[in-house]
């Protein structure tokens, strides 16, 4: 885990920051919803896809060719909604149309490579893979300052963390091409958590999109500003989730009730220590980073950062259910939850503003977390039952 939170600060107190001291609040809030929009499919699509590996390889045979072949389809849909995207926002140097969609694939790449850390759980070249990824991420905000792409800081961050998982790994080796007998079961199970994977991520980073197109950039950066340092919380969801998964993968017992409830405690835990370390810290670090944002973004702070950290919490658990309920559940409680924030925040905000809005998402993923909890219980197995099996 150090290595994600290293690279958790580079992106959030690093990156972000140069970005918004050269280009001002209004563009920094157009940049942060071109960057939203490039994580709902690059992390759908390669955190999908890492899933039902990790998922996939407790049930039947696969092979690489199986999920390189996906990737493959992943990779055409990725630059195909890159230059979507810049068409419809507009506003972009000619480059950009190249250097968008490739900074998506290899985004997707790298949010996709690490399983294979995962899946032998070697988390020291996990450590060195987000390590590198980190480095090399630092390194090109100096080519950013030169060149005014904001793009090629992505690409020369996520390019070196793939080619030392090609260099190292399994994952890209041959079959490189050639699929299994099960290719059919293994691109359903892409597609399921690819789609589970788009819900989750489209509520999580279309918040930026909606309040650039209602109420403008410069209001897309206060809200993000608002909840940064949950929002850095937040996105150490996707790795971590890995980590949980690759363990749960070789937990060969059945998850009882008492297991999950556990789990719920634990989570429940670090969801309350980090709000509590969070709320205190948050007014220093934006003022420090974002001193011309601070004014407006303080007092969204409580419910910015609290419903950022409620989700956080929700998808440790989102994951952990995956054990043992199968891909559908994921798609119905993110199904769930993206017709409730469609159906709430979206009239809130058009009606009451940003503040509103805030206060509504957080209603939303309470929620979701609400729905997690339920559905674990009722699939989690009874310890009676469990007895039965084992006598």
């Amino acid at each position: 885990m150090a290595g994600l939170v290293i690279y958790n600060c580079v992106i959030q107190f690093f990156v972000f920051p140069s970005f918004s001291g050269a280009i001002g609040a209004e563009e920094f809030g157009n940049l942060l919803t071109l960057f939203a929009l490039l994580s709902v499919f690059s992390v759908s699509m390669g955190s999908g896809v890492n899933f039902s590996r990790l998922a996939v390889s407790t049930r039947f045979e696969s092979s690489n060719g199986d999920y390189n072949l996906f990737l493959i389809l992943c990779g055409a849909a990725c630059a195909l909604a890159a230059t979507v995207t810049l068409f419809v926002f507009g506003g972009q140097k000619a480059l950009s149309f190249l250097l968008f969609p490739l900074a998506g694939i290899l985004y997707m790449l790298r949010c996709y490579s690490d399983c294979e850390f995962k899946l032998s759980l070697n988390y020291r070249r996990f450590f060195l893979y987000y390590l590198i990824l980190s480095a090399s991420t630092a390194a090109g905000v100096t080519v950013f300052r030169l060149s005014s792409y904001w793009e090629t800081v992505f690409i020369i961050g996520e390019l070196p963390a793939v080619l030392y998982v090609v260099s190292v790994g399994k994952i890209y080796k041959r079959p490189l091409l050639k699929p299994s007998e099960n290719r059919r079961h293994v691109f359903r199970s892409c597609m399921q958590l690819v789609l589970s994977q788009a819900f989750s991520n489209f509520i999580l980073n279309s918040d930026r999109v909606l309040i650039k197109t209602i109420l403008g950039g410069t209001d897309v950066a206060v809200f993000y500003v608002s909840s940064l340092l949950g929002k850095a919380t937040a996105l150490l969801t996707g790795p971590l989730e890995g980590v949980v998964i690759g363990y749960l993968v070789k937990y060969g017992k059945p998850i009882t009730r008492r297991f999950f409830a556990l789990c719920i405690l634990g989570s429940l835990a670090i969801g309350a220590a980090a709000f509590l370390v969070l709320i205190p810290v948050a007014p220093f670090a934006v003022g420090l980073l974002y001193p011309e944002i601070l004014g407006e973004a303080q007092r969204y702070f409580l419910a910015a950062n609290g419903g950022q950290i409620v989700f956080f919490v929700s998808n440790l658990l989102l994951v952990i259910i995956l054990r043992f309920t199968g891909e559908r559940y994921q798609i119905l409680v993110n199904g769930i939850y993206i017709t409730l924030y469609f159906a709430v925040c979206i009239p809130v905000l058009l009606k009451s503003g940003l503040g509103a809005f805030i206060t509504a998402v957080l209603a939303v993923n309470l929620v979701r977390l609400a729905s997690v909890t339920v559905i674990g219980f009722l699939k989690a197995a009874p310890r009676d039952k469990i007895q039965a099996v084992l006598s």
